[in-house]
C-alpha cells in the first residue's frame, strides 16, 4: 500500500467484516498520521525495498524507540473488534444465523464476539430493561404451548425457576373450556406478536405494558403502576415520532398500535381506545386500504378486524370495515366458511327448521351457521367427531361477528320483530363467550346487559317461540355477562319463561336449548347453577344427565 509523505489517510477494510446474510457488515476506519518515517516503515512492511530480514527486524527496533521508549504496548481487544452492533432488534427467526455465526468467528479468527446479555444470558430485546421489567421478560417461557422457537432459545439462556411475559403474549387465547375439542396445528408456534416483540421497539414496550397489567388484574403495587407507565410512555413517544416521520404506515407501527388498541381494552377503557382504533383505519387507507394489507400481510389484517369487532360489541357501533372485507382475510389465510358450514349443516337432519324459519333472511343464515358451529364443537368435546382447528375457529367468530354486526349495530338497531331483536342480542352473548380478552377471561359487555335485561323487563313476549329464545338468550347471557348479583331479577324471570313453556326440569330445558347454539363445555355449568336456584319453587328436583352432557341426550329428541 503505497501513502502520501504527509497528512492523514482513511483506510475501509469492509471485507474483514462477518458477511452473513443476516448480521450487518462491519466497516473498520483506520486513521493514520502520516510521515517520512512511517511512510518508509509502512514501504518496508509492504515488501516494496529489497532488504534482508535481519536488517528489517532492527528497523522494526529502532521505531519502537522514540516516544514510546519504555511503553508498553497495548493492543485493542480484537473481541470488541468483531463485537456486532446491537442498537436494533434482533430479528427472531435470525437468531439460529447469529448462532452459527459467532462459531464461525471463533473458529476462523479465534475470536468470541460480545454480544450484549440483556436477559438471561444471551437473547437480545430491542431495548436495554430496567431491572422491574427484565424480571418480568424473563418469567414465563415454560409454558406447554410456548413457540417452539422462542422457547428452545429462552429455555437455552433463562433460568428455569420463572414464568410470564413470553408465555403469556404466545399462549392460547381460547376459552379454557374448549381445549379438550380444540387442535392447533403446530402448536402455537410463529406468533407474529412473539416476532414484533423482538423486531420492534415501540410494540415491545407495549407488550410488556400489557402482560403487567393482565398478569397483575388484582395489583395496586405502585412499582408495577410506574413500570407500566414507563413502558408506555415510550411506546407513544416511538408511534409520535413516526407518524412525524416517514415511518407512518410500515407494518411495525400499525402493531404498535394494534398493540395499544388491546391495551386499552384489557384495562376496559374503550372509549379511549376507540381512538387508537380509528387511527388504525386510517392508516391502512394510507397503504391503499385494507384490502392491500390483506394481500401484503393478513395475519396483521386479522388482528385489526379482531380489534374493530371487539370495540363494535363494546360499543354498539358498526365495524369500521366491512363482512367482505374480513372474509376476504380470511380467504388469503386459507380458510373458508363455506367449509364449516357443510360440516356443520351435515347434521341438521335432526334439527327443528321451524323457529330458524320465522327469522328475517340474513339472520336465519347467521343463525344455522352458529348452530352448526355449537354441533361441531359438541361432537368434538364428546369425541363423536374431530377436534376443530382452533385458528381456523377463531378466523370463522371474527367472521360470524361482522354478520351478526352487518344485520344490525347493537345500537339503533334496524330489527323490528320481537323475535329477531331476541335473537340478535342472544347471539351477541353467544359470541362473546368465544372472544376472550388476553388474559382468556371473558370481557364484561355493559352494554349488551343492559340491552338483554331491558327485553327480559318486557312483559308483552308474544308467542311460543319468542319464550323459548328469551329462555336461552338469559341462559347465555348467565354464562357470559351476567354475574351473581344478577340472581336477583334473573332467577324471578327464568322462573316466569320455565312456567310458560311448562318447563320442570333440566333436562325439558336442554331440549329447548338443542334448538339454539348452546355449547355444553361452556354455557351449561353456569345455567345449572342458575337453575338449580329456582327449580324448588317450580316443584322439582334438577333433573341431572347421566354423562352431564345435555347435548348428546337431547340432540335427537
Amino acid at each position: 500500500m503505497w501513502l502520501p509523505s504527509s497528512g492523514t489517510a482513511t483506510l475501509t477494510q469492509s471485507d474483514i467484516a462477518v458477511n452473513s446474510g443476516h448480521l450487518p457488515r462491519l466497516t473498520l476506519l483506520v486513521s493514520l498520521e502520516v510521515s517520512p518515517r512511517t511512510s518508509f516503515i509502512t514501504d518496508i512492511s509492504q515488501n516494496t525495498v529489497a532488504i534482508d530480514h535481519a536488517t528489517r527486524k532492527r528497523i522494526r527496533s529502532h521505531a519502537a524507540t522514540g516516544r514510546n521508549a519504555g511503553k508498553s504496548l497495548v493492543r485493542a481487544s480484537r473481541k470488541s473488534e468483531c463485537a456486532p452492533p446491537i442498537s436494533s432488534a434482533a430479528n427472531l427467526s435470525r437468531i439460529p444465523d447469529m448462532v452459527w455465526n459467532a462459531y464461525e468467528l471463533e473458529r476462523n479468527r479465534q475470536a468470541i464476539p460480545e454480544i450484549e446479555r440483556q436477559v438471561g444470558d444471551g437473547l437480545c430485546f430491542p431495548v436495554k430493561l430496567g431491572p422491574g421489567s427484565r424480571h418480568l421478560a424473563k418469567k414465563g417461557i415454560h409454558h406447554p404451548y410456548c413457540n417452539a422457537v422462542v422457547a428452545f432459545f429462552l429455555k437455552t439462556f433463562i433460568d428455569s425457576h420463572e414464568k410470564p411475559v413470553f408465555s403469556f403474549m404466545n399462549g392460547p387465547r381460547h376459552a379454557p373450556e374448549l381445549s379438550n375439542c380444540l387442535d392447533f396445528p403446530g402448536g402455537f408456534t410463529g406468533s407474529i406478536w412473539i416476532q414484533y416483540m423482538f423486531w420492534d421497539e415501540a410494540y415491545f414496550h407495549c407488550a410488556v405494558a400489557t402482560s403487567i397489567m393482565a398478569i397483575n388484574t388484582l395489583a395496586t403495587n405502585q412499582e408495577i403502576t410506574t413500570e407500566v407507565l414507563r413502558h408506555l410512555s415510550h411506546t407513544f413517544r416511538l408511534i409520535n415520532e413516526r407518524l412525524a416521520g416517514a415511518d407512518t404506515v410500515s407494518d411495525e407501527t400499525i402493531a404498535a398500535v394494534v398493540g395499544m388498541a388491546q391495551y386499552e381494552r384489557q384495562q376496559g377503557n374503550f372509549d379511549r381506545g376507540l381512538i387508537h382504533v380509528g387511527g388504525l383505519q386510517r392508516m391502512t387507507e394510507l397503504r391503499g386500504g385494507i384490502s392491500r394489507l390483506v394481500e401484503h400481510k393478513s395475519s396483521l389484517a386479522q388482528k385489526i378486524f379482531r380489534v374493530d369487532l371487539d370495540y363494535s360489541l363494546q360499543l354498539g357501533s358498526k365495524p369500521l370495515f366491512s363482512l367482505e372485507d374480513a372474509e376476504a382475510c380470511s380467504a388469503a389465510l386459507g380458510h373458508d366458511r363455506n367449509i364449516w358450514r357443510r360440516r356443520g349443516q351435515s347434521n341438521f337432519s335432526d334439527f327443528d327448521p321451524g323457529l330458524s324459519a320465522l327469522l328475517i333472511k340474513d339472520l336465519q343464515v347467521l343463525f344455522d351457521d352458529m348452530r352448526g358451529l355449537s354441533r361441531l364443537l359438541n361432537n368434538s368435546s364428546a369425541r363423536n367427531g374431530p377436534k376443530v382447528d382452533g385458528y381456523a375457529l377463531h378466523d370463522l367468530l371474527i367472521q360470524l361477528g361482522y354478520h351478526l354486526l352487518s344485520i344490525s349495530p347493537l345500537i339503533n338497531s334496524g330489527l323490528t320483530k320481537q323475535l329477531d331483536v331476541i335473537v340478535h342480542l342472544g347471539l351477541a352473548a353467544f359470541l362473546v363467550t368465544f372472544l376472550r380478552g388476553l388474559d382468556r377471561r371473558i370481557t364484561g359487555n355493559p352494554l349488551l346487559y343492559k340491552l338483554i335485561r331491558s327485553i327480559a323487563h318486557q312483559h308483552n313476549v308474544e308467542d311460543q317461540e319468542s319464550q323459548e329464545a328469551l329462555l336461552w338468550a338469559l341462559l347465555v347471557g348467565e354464562s357470559s355477562i351476567f354475574t351473581e348479583h344478577d340472581d336477583i331479577w334473573l332467577v324471578p324471570k327464568l322462573k316466569s319463561a320455565s312456567q310458560a313453556l311448562d318447563l320442570r326440569t333440566w333436562g325439558d330445558v336442554a331440549q329447548i336449548l338443542a334448538k339454539f347454539p348452546w355449547v355444553d363445555d361452556m354455557h351449561s355449568m353456569a345455567s345449572k347453577g342458575v337453575w338449580n336456584k329456582l327449580s324448588p319453587s317450580l316443584g322439582s328436583q334438577v333433573s341431572q344427565v347421566a354423562n352431564g352432557n345435555d347435548y348428546e341426550a337431547c340432540k335427537n329428541v
